[in-house]
């Protein structure tokens, strides 16, 4: 009899390993602060600087080599603090061709994204202070971009209590949910799809914190698991990586800084 238990254990750990090598990896591009997406438009979010003034915003589309029309398809409301500006073009192939294309990864669809870079832990998921810390608390400066760490929709946003200005996304692949807090912003809305790697807001210190940082949870069916799981750690070595290039062919470029509040790009065209 143990024997047979033997046999269907490394039966089960063969399917597993063989599983795991044809799985077919997916390229994700991941938001940085010069290039960012929505609704799947390259652009960048920025700062409401009274862009309800049709002046003002023709200004803003000139600066980004846009139009008006593309502004205004992209946000409804052009009231609130941040608005998408699409970039075009030209603008565009000068970002690439100075270097500030986004990352690039062939991941398993398995697995998570981390949701900012660099991050240092300031607090993981286990006993702390005789409860349980059932999240993954990462410092950053605040202003980071957070990124969506899967493809899913967006569940739910807005002020959580302790938790700050939070956002929560389902992923339909598997039900599992991710949740970002503690945000300086929130840059999407609910039932909105994203994408993996799309900035979905800034990091920031609201709530109950002790500082600036990211608090992320992976959640599933009202358990809330460790994060560290499903982070694989190469999502965020600061070594030699693949970046977009103005041709569109992949090159290999050192991490970009994306750190920090998002700044203003001043392009030699």
């Amino acid at each position: 009899m143990g024997k047979k238990y033997l046999f269907f254990f490394f039966l089960f750990l063969f399917l597993m390993e063989s599983s795991i090598s044809h799985t077919k990896l997916i390229r994700v591009a991941i938001d940085n602060k010069y290039i960012q997406t929505y609704r799947n438009t390259q652009g960048k979010w920025v700062l409401n600087q009274g862009y309800q003034n049709p002046k003002k915003l023709q200004e803003l589309a000139n600066e980004y080599q846009t139009t008006v029309q593309a502004i205004r398809s992209l946000n409804e409301d052009l009231t609130k603090k941040y608005i998408f500006v699409p970039y075009g073009d030209d603008y565009l192939k000068e970002l690439l061709r100075q270097g500030f294309g986004r990352r690039i990864f062939n991941i398993d669809p398995r697995s998570f994204l981390w949701p900012v870079e660099n991050p240092d832990f300031t607090s993981r998921y286990g006993r702390r202070f005789n409860e349980l810390h059932q999240g993954l608390d990462m410092a950053v400066p605040i202003g980071t971009p957070v990124v969506a760490a899967r493809d899913g929709i967006v569940k739910k946003t807005g002020w959580m209590g302790g938790y700050g200005y939070t956002i929560v996304l389902h992923h339909h692949q598997d039900g599992k949910e991710t949740l970002y807090a503690h945000l300086s912003e929130i840059l999407v809305f609910e039932n909105e799809e994203i994408q993996i790697g799309q900035i979905i807001g800034f990091s920031g210190s609201t709530g109950r914190s002790t500082g600036p940082h990211l608090h992320f949870e992976v959640i599933f069916q009202d358990i809330k698991l460790n994060p560290e799981d499903f982070l694989p750690e190469s999502f965020f070595r600061t070594d030699v990586i693949i970046k977009e290039s103005v041709d569109g062919v992949i090159i290999q470029e050192t991490v970009p800084n994306i750190e920090g509040s998002p700044s203003h790009v001043q392009l030699s065209l």
